[in-house]
């Protein structure tokens, strides 16, 4: 035995005489985890599972009632040299299995030390619930004996031929939502509107309950397939925060020796949201928007298309995805070890604690754990803040509680907790001066760097490149377009007799002839009635000048169906004359052979050698720009990151307004900032922004309407005065306090 793992315990001549044997109900499983046998022993009564190497059962194992611990030690001490556990080790395997009521030993006062162990586990259990409280869980029925009825029915679904069908599915669904992708993105907008709420979490309790019978019936299945495993005896209601939705309990996979297998089950809910999704999404396509089976076929969409995969196939989060990726790394109770991980490198890297055991078994683990245990942290932390947001928009004293709650459960009591552990544990009797010196060193460094350090501080908003000089072209008058110029190509002076658009309107040509053709006759009228009734000669006057009026309308609308250039405003000659402007139509084939009608924007001309972004900004990052005097600002192009530029913050607008400076920026048209439901017309922004401009630095390779993001630049400031004033927004802005 190496140093780290000491042979010898000084307890060990408590348990050495003791004839303790696994209790007749307890069940064994083999399994093979990278490469390595394993043996899991299951509670039934319990639910509980344990994981133990071979060498750990090759002791526990020899344990028959008749053996003592000292003898069955040795004997494991001969089979597997230093594989075999240590006395310390074979300690807490007893004391493992002997609090979990699987481990049967003549002690007196066996029953009063059981009790207590008990009452210590509901303690555990409760304290386990009040960290879990956004995810309560109430067992409610046992449906083991409705699975084994129904079973036969559905266990083709878990089939080869079931996999087929199932990508079949989700190929059709995918297939109908091509080329709709706006129009799903304006839906997810007004997904949590409040008349949606009602029919979004009816939807959602239903799906869930197929996602978990899903799990049920797979276990189910599986369990008939192999020799052990596939009971499910709870189903039940989880409270997810504060809602009831149902759950099942199939942990009893965890008892089947194929990887697959289990694999299979703990995607099973996800596998079935997905199918029920696409079956949505063909429902949506097909059916007409406004209606009721419209709007709870996009809900579907929305929770099993989308929330199933973000949180239920997250290997992050302690749900669906994080079982098949312990399975698939062959890494059982990964989140658990991983956060021993990092403790025991704490402990011996830092600290200097030889006797730490390292949680590591296996090629591969020592890199996984932790990076598991640092990354789910981070996304769990996330996550929870996130929600405890959620809750607090809507019930502001529910909110703070569940806030002061998590304060204490999550901060204040690990807080307490690791000094009692750094100042008082035993384990730390050798090495405390320096785990409290390396402690303070890191603690202190953290303080320097995020309260003392000045770093680079920034704030970003959603813009949108225009020409610096530019004017937009208008049909003045009704017709059909019969020529456009090339987009892109350079605009003549006025006077050079340019035209960018060409256009006819036969109806008005025609009306022209016959006004010609009745001034002709009303000219001789008149001249007859000179001689003949001079009464009538007004009469012919006043109809000859309503004619001439009409023809003279006529003629300049005939004149402005040839559209030319507009004026731009005045610029550097010297860049006119270099580079002339520019004619820009979008819309270019379409608008070829088109009725146009009067007030149509056409398009623009346009000077392309400088460029403007107009971002628009919230209020917070207004008036942080406003506060601090910000100069320059940072420009990146969101469809090509690669291209980057400086620029100069020309001007900002000192009053916000609910018009965005484009349409694009809209998060309906894929940009960022929030609208509200508009039935027609343009969209306007939930909340007030303030329009930014932005001269660019460097304007080749840009284009007109070019969604970009853009980073101003403020004083620089330590992290815990920048996360301060995050903190200080998200107050005034959510709750005004």
């Amino acid at each position: 035995m190496s140093f780290d793992r000491p042979t010898f315990h000084e307890s060990w001549h408590r348990v050495a005489s003791l004839r303790p044997r696994l209790k007749p109900g307890a069940r064994v499983y083999r399994q093979v985890f990278r490469g390595q046998l394993w043996h899991v022993v299951e509670d039934p009564s319990g639910a509980r599972f344990f994981r133990l190497s071979e060498s750990a059962w090759g002791f526990v194992g020899l344990l028959d009632g008749r053996r003592t611990t000292a003898q069955a030690w040795e004997i494991s001490c001969g089979r597997y040299g230093d594989d075999a556990p240590t006395q310390g080790e074979a300690i807490q395997l007893l004391a493992q299995l002997y609090s979990s009521d699987l481990l049967q030993a003549e002690l007196p006062g066996d029953t009063e030390a059981l009790l207590r162990r008990r009452r210590r586990r509901i303690g555990r259990e409760a304290r386990g619930w009040l960290a879990s409280i956004f995810f309560a869980r109430v067992p409610l029925w046992d449906p083991d004996r409705f699975l084994d009825r129904w079973v036969p029915l559905v266990a083709w679904l878990f089939s080869p031929l079931g996999f087929l069908l199932w990508l079949a599915l989700l190929g059709a669904g995918g297939w109908h939502l091509v080329g709709r992708e706006r129009e799903l993105a304006s839906g997810f907008a007004g997904a949590l509107s409040t008349d949606n709420l009602v029919w979004l979490y009816l939807c959602f309790a239903l799906i869930k309950l197929f996602h978990e019978l899903g799990h049920a019936f797979a276990c189910k299945t599986f369990g008939r397939r192999s020799a052990g495993g596939g009971e499910v005896h709870t189903i039940g209601l989880m409270f997810l925060i504060f809602l009831p939705v149902p759950y099942v309990d199939a942990s009893s996979s965890w008892a089947l020796r194929s990887r697959l297998h289990r694999i299979i089950v703990a995607a099973a809910g996800v596998i079935v949201e997905l199918a029920v999704a696409a079956v949505a999404a063909v429902i949506w396509a097909r059916s007409a928007p406004g209606t009721l089976t419209h709007a709870l076929a996009f809900n579907v969409i929305f929770i099993a298309g989308v929330s199933t995969v973000i949180f239920n196939a997250n290997p992050l989060m302690r749900y669906d995805g994080y079982y098949v990726l312990s399975d698939l790394l062959g890494i059982p109770n990964l989140a658990q070890r991983g956060a021993d991980h990092v403790k025991y490198l704490v402990k011996r890297f830092a600290w200097g604690v030889r006797r730490a055991v390292n949680p590591a078994s296996a090629p591969g683990e020592g890199f996984w754990l932790p990076s598991y245990a640092v990354l789910s942290a981070v996304y769990r932390a996330a996550v929870s803040v996130a929600i405890m947001l959620y809750i607090a928009d809507q019930q502001f004293v529910i909110g703070a509680a569940i806030i002061l709650l998590a304060l204490i459960l999550w901060v204040a009591v690990p807080v307490s907790r690791f000094a009692h552990y750094l100042f008082l544990n035993a384990e730390l009797e050798r090495v405390r001066p320096r785990a409290l010196l390396t402690t303070a060193l890191v603690f202190g460094s953290l303080a320097v760097l995020l309260g003392a350090l000045p770093l680079p501080d920034h704030v970003r908003a959603t813009g949108i490149v225009e020409p610096a000089r530019f004017a937009s072209v208008f049909a003045r008058t009704d017709g059909f377009i019969t020529h456009v110029a090339d987009s892109g190509s350079a605009v003549l002076p006025p006077q050079a007799g340019a035209a960018l658009v060409l256009a006819e309107n036969p109806a008005l040509r025609a009306e022209l002839t016959e006004l010609r053709a009745e001034t002709e006759r009303l000219s001789i009228a008149r001249r007859v009635a000179l001689s003949d009734d001079l009464a009538r000669v007004s009469q012919f006057d006043e109809q000859l000048a309503a004619i001439r009026d009409r023809i003279a309308w006529i003629e300049s609308s005939l004149k402005a169906l040839t559209v030319a250039p507009p004026l731009l405003p005045e610029g550097d000659p010297d860049d006119a004359a270099s580079n002339p402007p520019v004619w820009i139509c979008p819309d270019e084939e379409r608008l070829r052979g088109a009725y146009m009608r009067r007030g149509q924007l056409l398009g623009m001309v346009a000077d392309l050698s400088s460029f403007v972004v107009r971002a628009g900004a919230e209020q917070r990052v207004a008036a942080l720009l406003i506060e601090e005097h910000a100069e320059r600002a940072d420009v990146r192009a969101r469809s090509r990151p690669s291209q980057a530029s400086s620029g100069r913050i020309a001007r900002i607008v000192p009053a916000g307004s609910e018009k965005l400076p484009a349409e694009s920026l809209a998060i309906s048209s894929g940009g960022t900032i929030d609208v509200r439901p508009e039935e027609s017309g343009e969209p306007r922004a939930a909340e007030p922004v303030f329009e930014v401009a932005i001269d660019l630095e460097r304007p080749e390779g840009w284009y007109t309407g070019q969604r970009v993001e853009v980073r101003f630049r403020l004083a620089d400031k330590p992290l815990l005065t920048q996360l301060w004033r995050s903190v200080r927004q998200t107050l005034q802005e959510r709750f005004r306090v």
